[in-house]
């Protein structure tokens, strides 16, 4: 089922959000665009599903797993459905409806993939369980997307609006083509050279190091790329934003990885057990690789919703290179020099992708590096009191690491709680302010 989850997301990642991205980033959406975006959609639908049906035998003897052509030809009908949203999708992402949004990607999940794919494993259906339940996912996801859009399915194809979409598609849909191969070349090349150990090693240090600030300010760059969209030819506000967005995303993610990556070992250990050790060194490079990244990715939001998608696909070419081949240049030192070598490439990122930002919109590199201030001066005492706490309990208390981890976070949410309390708020690109307006929203529910 791993095998067909790859090829719905690379589907995906070539239609779904190029289109949607085009429909938020056009600044003259017209009827005319839509109507060519949602003939496209179907089109593009049609021709990926229906390529994955026909080829899903051949992609089965590949694998040497004949039952997956059935999966995979039952998963083109979701798969379809959810190419046909692209359009509606990007109209609510347009009009900022990201709660309706969230609403229909959590309860269309749950319903999926844990009522029915649960229900059916318990009945015994195995593999298929997974299938079912991602058919209903992703079939009821795009339904209810299309519902809620509003927008009639009329067919109509218009040359001019067809190339402003499509240029600008085309290059989010290249983007995500080159970061998607890049990391399988990776894996590729860490599981024949150094073996499934250390892939799984790889593995589980990636998700553990991305999933926690992926959570945490993932959605901000779907909402902030909308916004940053809108006022695209006001450079002047649209740095005041990004500024003060780049500060929020800091103060959430660096002084988190910085706890994450202090603490590396009780974390890997508690989550996972002692025999996933050779995992820590490399989720402990990997958090470095996140904090870079978690900045860079705020960055690419500003680049595309000013037009700049091709510029910002020639530093992602100009890095996979270097990533790429470089790997292969070290991977015989082992496991730890590939991942050294990816924290260089993100910091190489991080550098290319911020001065596209300060060509483009005309901030400078001091109020970039001064927005990320807050973050570092909150991150130092949960460095500091991380350490203290890990030297007590190894010299001391002996603790396991499950209990280590337990105190090792009320440490850091103690420290970083009250940092957050005596900084001005300005300091924190308005973090008081959403969650105080976060708050009062869930007590008005309540109430």
């Amino acid at each position: 089922m791993a095998m067909v989850g790859v090829f719905i997301g690379v589907a995906e990642t070539i239609s779904v959000a190029p289109i949607s991205a085009a429909i938020v980033q056009n600044a003259d959406l017209s009827n005319r665009h839509i109507q060519t975006a949602i003939s496209l959609s179907l089109v593009l639908a049609a021709v990926l599903s229906g390529g994955l049906w026909l080829f899903a035998g051949n992609i089965a003897d590949f694998y040497n797993t004949p039952e997956l052509a059935h999966m995979m030809q039952w998963l083109c009908l979701g798969i379809f459905l959810s190419i046909a949203s692209a359009v509606p999708r990007g109209l609510l992402m347009k009009k900022m409806a990201y709660h309706r949004i969230m609403q229909i990607d959590v309860s269309s999940f749950v319903i999926g993939m844990v009522f029915v794919c649960v229900t059916l494993a318990f009945q015994g259906y195995g593999a298929w369980s997974l299938v079912w339940g991602t058919l209903v996912w992703h079939s009821l996801r795009g339904m209810l997307m299309i519902s809620s859009a509003g927008t009639l399915f009329r067919f109509s194809f218009h040359t001019k609006e067809a190339k402003e979409l499509g240029h600008f598609g085309l290059g989010v849909s290249l983007n995500g083509m080159i970061h998607s191969i890049r990391n399988l070349s990776i894996e590729a090349i860490i599981g024949r050279e150094l073996g499934a150990s250390a892939l799984g090693n790889y593995g589980r240090a990636m998700r553990l190091a991305n999933q926690p600030i992926q959570r945490m300010t993932g959605s901000i760059s779907e909402v902030m790329f909308t916004a940053y969209s809108g006022m695209q030819d006001d450079f002047d506000k649209l740095s005041k934003l990004y500024l003060r967005n780049l500060r929020l995303v800091a103060v959430t993610a660096i002084p988190a990885l910085a706890m994450l990556f202090v603490s590396g070992k009780y974390f890997v250990l508690g989550l996972y057990g002692e025999h996933w050790s050779e995992a820590v060194s490399i989720f402990q490079w990997l958090c470095i690789a996140a904090a870079l990244d978690s900045i860079l990715h705020k960055a690419g939001a500003v680049i595309q919703a000013t037009g700049k998608i091709y510029k910002e696909l020639h530093i992602q070419l100009v890095a996979a290179v270097i990533f790429v081949g470089g790997v292969v240049l070290v991977i015989d030192e082992g496991l730890s020099a590939v991942v050294i070598m990816m924290v260089n490439v993100s910091l190489l990122l991080y550098i290319l992708k911020n001065q596209l930002v300060i060509q483009t919109i005309g901030t400078s590199w001091k109020q970039i590096l001064g927005a990320q201030a807050p973050a570092l001066l909150i991150a130092s005492p949960v460095l500091l009191s991380n350490y203290l706490v890990i030297s007590f309990i190894e010299s001391h208390l002996h603790l396991s690491y499950e209990l280590g981890l337990l105190a090792v976070l009320v440490t850091s949410l103690l420290i970083y709680g009250a940092m957050i309390f005596f900084l001005p708020d300005h300091w924190l690109g308005g973090l008081k302010e959403l969650l105080t307006s976060r708050l009062r929203r869930r007590d008005r529910v309540t109430q």
